[in-house]
């Protein structure tokens, strides 16, 4: 969810939680006013009717009386029975609404001449549950009106005021490591936004420069390294021909060139690996993987015809797959390769295409390694010359070209697939 999702969300949640404790306050100070307002009215007949009694030595009746709405009701008590009473709430039948009326009622004595009167006044005021209904209904159109323009006002800054967010955040997307940084974005004027564009580039600095400098020591080192291997594996040839007769010096020599082949190799692999990751196999083109199975397929025969392996191919159809030629040439020959290294005399590999998939499995009599067989240096104790990255390289030539490698392992059978995401 959006940022401005959530906002709306929790400020959504944030006006429900005030409508409900302002439906509650409002309530109450409606209801205080109201009640207010009506007792004013009451005490306001109240002094009428006292004056009216003073002057007239009489009881005031409804008709000389301007009430609008109320109510006058009195009867004469005995002298020394005279009360105050409280202003309350009373249900009173209304003839015109023809059921019970919720009513203020003032109750006082008056003396009017030698008698002693004891008056009721009552004023219809609002009904608790109508005063709730009416209070509910305006805030609730309020909140509407505050969500409609909450959602209006947040669209309008959300293009506004969030723009140079987005204009960075696309930046980010297009940002390739191994090309020149962008452009600075210009000062918006928000100081949040502002510092987050200077670290941000300044990130993007330190990233180029640190991936710039360890591909050149890669390629530096792994160009360095060759040469005088290259050598030492020369003159081991040339040492190996002047020590004929001695067997051991034969054996040592022979000891030196395995381990001169296999850093040699390691060498190698790790160098394709660090061209991958700094993305110099750029160059991609609609390829059929099915032409290198078949290729290396017919490579391998007499090295699978002296293990005597059954070979199994069955092509459905062509596997298109837009890659690098060079990265699928090295993918199919790792693939290929392990599974005739590590099979079984008089085993099976079998292979399968089709449109988007490509499964390649083989029997195996080794042990499995321990570990992520697509983790570096992952290899059979079995197999002193194997490199340790094969599936290595396999899994980042999948990564590359966008393509899922899984395992399928039982107990005799290794399965390599690979599919098109």
């Amino acid at each position: 969810m959006k940022l401005t999702g959530i906002y709306r969300k929790y400020t959504i949640y944030t006006l429900f939680a005030v409508l409900v404790l302002g439906s509650v306050t409002h309530y109450y100070i409606f209801r205080y006013s109201i009640h207010r307002s009506t007792d004013d009215v009451l005490l306001e007949y109240k002094q009428d009717v006292l004056e009216y009694a003073a002057a007239n030595d009489t009881m005031v009746s409804l008709q000389e009386l301007e009430m609008q709405h109320s109510r006058l009701y009195c009867y004469k008590v005995d002298p020394g029975e005279e009360q105050e009473h409280a202003i309350y709430d009373s249900l009173i039948y209304s003839n015109h609404e023809k059921e019970k009326v919720v009513y203020r009622v003032l109750r006082f004595d008056v003396k009017a001449g030698a008698d002693m009167y004891h008056v009721m006044l009552s004023q219809p005021t609002l009904e608790e549950d109508d005063l709730m209904s009416a209070v509910i209904l305006s805030l609730s159109l309020l909140l509407l009106l505050f969500i409609v323009a909450s959602f209006l006002v947040s669209s309008y800054y959300t293009r506004i005021l969030w723009m140079p967010f987005y204009k960075l955040l696309s930046q980010l997307r297009q940002y390739k490591v191994d090309r020149l940084l962008p452009s600075r974005l210009p000062s918006c004027g928000v100081v949040e936004f502002d510092e987050m564009n200077e670290v941000v580039h300044t990130m993007m600095g330190k990233i180029h420069s640190d991936y710039t400098a360890l591909k050149e020591f890669t390629e530096n080192t792994s160009h360095e390294l060759q040469s005088p291997l290259s050598i030492i594996k020369a003159k081991l040839e040339l040492l190996q021909q002047l020590e004929m007769d001695n067997p051991k010096s034969q054996e040592l020599i022979q000891g030196m060139q395995s381990a001169v082949n296999r850093m040699s190799h390691f060498n190698r692999a790790l160098l394709f690996i660090a061209k991958i990751n700094n993305n110099q196999f750029a160059d991609e083109e609609d390829v059929l993987l099915n032409e290198y199975i078949e290729e290396y397929l017919a490579s391998y025969e007499d090295i699978l015809i002296n293990k005597k392996v059954k070979v199994c191919y069955r092509d459905e159809a062509p596997c298109p797959v837009r890659m690098n030629r060079m990265l699928a040439d090295r993918l199919i020959m790792n693939l290929l390769s392990n599974a005739v290294r590590y099979n079984v005399n008089g085993g099976q590999l079998s292979v399968f295409t089709n449109k988007d998939t490509v499964k390649i499995c083989n029997t195996y009599g080794n042990v499995l390694p321990k570990g992520d067989l697509f983790g570096r240096f992952i290899k059979s104790a079995q197999e002193k010359e194997a490199t340790g990255l094969g599936l290595t390289i396999v899994k980042n030539i999948c990564l590359k070209s966008r393509l899922k490698v899984t395992l399928d392992i039982n107990e005799t059978t290794f399965c390599v697939i690979i599919k098109k995401e």
